[in-house]
C-alpha cells in the first residue's frame, strides 16, 4: 500500500471520529452512546481503532457527559485477533474496559480463530453475540451513534 493510500485511510478515519465527537448530541438522561464496528484483520488498524476509542473517552473526560458516555466496540470476523486473550492488544482492551468501554465479539470471531489454528479464548469480560451486524442495528435502534473503523 502506498503512503498516499495510508494517509487517505488515516485522514478518513480521523474525519469519521471528529464527526462522531461533534455530532449534535441530545444530552438527556440517556447521555451519549456510540457503537464502533471494527472489521479489519490488520494490526495497525487495531492499534489506530483502540487509540481512537481512547481519544473519544479523553475528549469527554472533562465535560458534563463524562459520566453518561457509553461506548461499545463490536469486533466482527476478520478482527478476531483484536480480542484474543493472549493477543497483542489484550492489555489495551482491558484498559479500555476499565474505563467503561464494552467490547463485543460476534460468533464468527471464534470460528476465524479456529480456522487459523489459534486459541479461541477471548479477553475476560468480552460480550458475545451471534450476529455482530444485527447487534449493531439493535444498538442503533436504542439511539447509539454508529462509527465503522475499517481502515
Amino acid at each position: 500500500m502506498t503512503n498516499l493510500n495510508v494517509f487517505i485511510k488515516i485522514l478518513i478515519s480521523i474525519i469519521l471520529a471528529v464527526n462522531l465527537l461533534t455530532t449534535n448530541v441530545n444530552a438527556d438522561e440517556d447521555g451519549y452512546k456510540a457503537v464502533i464496528q471494527i472489521s479489519s484483520s490488520d494490526e495497525h488498524a487495531h492499534r489506530r481503532a483502540l487509540n481512537q476509542v481512547g481519544w473519544i473517552l479523553d475528549e469527554f473526560k472533562f465535560e458534563e457527559l463524562s459520566d453518561d458516555i457509553a461506548l461499545e466496540v463490536v469486533a466482527i470476523g476478520p478482527a478476531f485477533n483484536l480480542l484474543a486473550r493472549d493477543g497483542k492488544f489484550a492489555n489495551n482492551v482491558k484498559k479500555l474496559m476499565k474505563r467503561g468501554v464494552i467490547f463485543t465479539a460476534d460468533a464468527s470471531i471464534q470460528k476465524m480463530m479456529k480456522k487459523h489454528k489459534l486459541p479461541t479464548d477471548l479477553v475476560a469480560g468480552v460480550k458475545h453475540v451471534k450476529v455482530g451486524p444485527a447487534h449493531i442495528v439493535r444498538l442503533q435502534m436504542q439511539e447509539y451513534k454508529y462509527l465503522a473503523l475499517f481502515f
